[in-house]
């Protein structure tokens, strides 16, 4: 009883709902926006450098945010643009046709060019493509990685646990890789038939710089989410860094990395979403709408007010508006904001408790399948299928037969099933585990081919703009770029993580 409840508490758990915290206070104080118009802004507008700046600031987001976090507010601002690109290249149709046939503007709207819609449609396409790859590269991009590191500490507690840089030390590189050769191939696929030069003489960088300047200066409170998601990258990078000691060593107890991004992402409870008044009198900041507004006691305008409306203190009031809502809260009788804080309780409710669950049921799965002698039956069984398969042609066939199997079923669900089986079958083969485990985690985020696969892919077909046959196509010419990558980077770079 103790054995299975413990599952749904271990690192690896919280671990999960420290990234699910960090990411409600990144959203919250809409800082994931900000830096993906920065990145994009800084990549420029060119067609081909447009698509570089879609996959980075996509697979960016989603090293740190949920996959489908990242891609709702990647997919529509990417249809937004091209929308707008559409209605201007209509409007210079529609002044040509008033000129030539004096018809003023038409009753309905003017198709979507071609080209354009062939270059939109790619561009949503790997924009979802690049959330699923950014989330391989970190522990807590994405569940499978999640569920191996805990598997793997289940299986084997008198082995060195999973750390974060270690990961990074793999995944970093091949997703690099994978994204150089995404950004190339639907470069190729987009701009074909002229939709580069409709996109270079239509769109101008101030359709992105109009949005980044809708969100106004960088507020208190995104600073200080910035700082707090710096700190939680510096200290899981440098827990168990690869190569020399890092600060765990110091401490008298160990430290995982579920300890370390619940601490941090606890800071966030705490620390003040306004300016505290000192720092405000010591800097001359001057509250505004943002944070707090303070109105002179009487003004003229306050003798038609409502007097239930306001509070009158002494020599001036202080009316309180969220920043997140943009509504006034309430009033405070104090000569200082009223204190709020990055995140609040209610935002335990947004977790997404049904995959915590998933994922401790796995682990509770996968307990009962050791005690029971299931997983090594069933690992012995495969091995002695499979014991004339040298390891270089084992690889890409266990990430191939993950990464199709998960186009139909939860990528989380099959990491929970296989990765146990897989571990007993390798040590049945006298293989490192890790060996077979690592690539099925990956092919697990090879979820390219149906909308059904993987969230990202269901946000961007649910557009209209994505056919089911281009990504039947373009997603299997993925999923064999992917099998080929893992087979070369998990014998290349599989020992950092050993």
């Amino acid at each position: 009883k103790e054995r299975t409840t413990s599952a749904y508490m271990n690192d690896s758990v919280f671990l999960f709902v420290g990234s699910f915290l960090m990411a409600a206070g990144l959203e919250r104080w809409n800082l994931h926006r900000r830096l993906a118009l920065s990145i994009l802004l800084f990549v420029g507008i060119e067609p081909v450098r447009l698509i570089l700046g879609y996959i980075s600031a996509s697979a960016f987001l989603s090293m740190w945010l949920s996959n489908t976090a990242t891609s709702a507010m990647m997919v529509p601002l990417a249809a937004a643009m091209m929308n707008e690109i559409q209605e201007k290249i209509n409007a210079k149709k529609d002044a040509v046709a008033g000129c030539e046939l004096q018809l003023g503007s038409r009753s309905a709207p003017l198709p979507m060019d071609p080209s354009l819609q062939q270059y939109g449609s790619g561009l949503i396409q790997c924009i979802a493509y690049a959330c699923s790859i950014g989330g391989m590269s970190t522990l807590t991009g994405t569940g499978p990685n999640l569920v191996l590191t805990a598997i793997w500490s289940e299986l084997y507690p008198e082995k060195e646990p999973l750390s974060f840089a270690k990961w990074m030390a793999l995944g970093v590189p091949m997703a690099i890789v994978f994204l150089l050769i995404l950004w190339a191939f639907f470069s190729w696929i987009c701009c074909k038939g002229g939709a580069g030069r409709v996109i270079r003489e239509t769109l101008s960088a101030d359709v992105l710089r109009r949005e980044y300047e809708e969100l106004g200066p960088m507020s208190w409170a995104e600073k200080l989410v910035l700082v707090d998601l710096v700190l939680l990258v510096s200290l899981l990078l440098t827990r168990k860094p690869v190569g020399f000691e890092g600060w765990n060593k110091l401490l008298p107890l160990p430290v995982g990395d579920g300890s370390t991004i619940i601490a941090t992402s606890m800071l966030l409870f705490v620390l003040p979403a306004h300016p505290p008044s000192y720092l405000a009198r010591c800097f001359s900041l001057v509250p505004t709408k943002p944070w707090g507004q303070l109105v002179a006691s009487n003004p003229p305008e306050a003798l038609d007010a409502d007097p239930a409306s306001t509070d009158q203190v002494g020599e001036q009031e202080i009316i309180h508006v969220d920043e997140a809502t943009s509504t006034t809260e309430g009033h405070v009788k104090d000569r200082k904001p009223k204190a709020r804080f990055l995140l609040e309780g209610p935002v335990v409710g947004s977790i997404n408790w049904e995959i915590v669950v998933l994922v401790g049921g796995g682990f509770s799965l996968t307990r009962g399948a050791e005690a029971s002698g299931l997983s090594d039956w069933f690992g012995g069984h495969l091995a002695s299928a499979v014991e004339d398969l040298p390891m270089f042609l084992l690889i890409p066939a266990v990430t191939a037969a993950v990464a199709f199997l998960t186009e139909f079923t939860s990528n989380v669900a099959t990491a929970n099933v296989v990765l146990a089986l897989l571990a007993k079958t390798a040590q049945a083969l006298g293989e490192d585990p890790l060996e077979l485990m690592i690539p099925a985690t990956l092919g697990c985020s090879f979820a390219f081919m149906l909308p059904v696969a993987t969230p990202p892919n269901a946000i961007a077909y649910s557009t209209g703009c994505i056919c089911l046959r281009d990504m039947l196509q373009r997603g299997f010419v993925l999923n064999l770029i992917g099998i080929v990558l893992v087979s070369i980077f998990v014998p290349l770079l599989g020992d950092v993580i050993h």
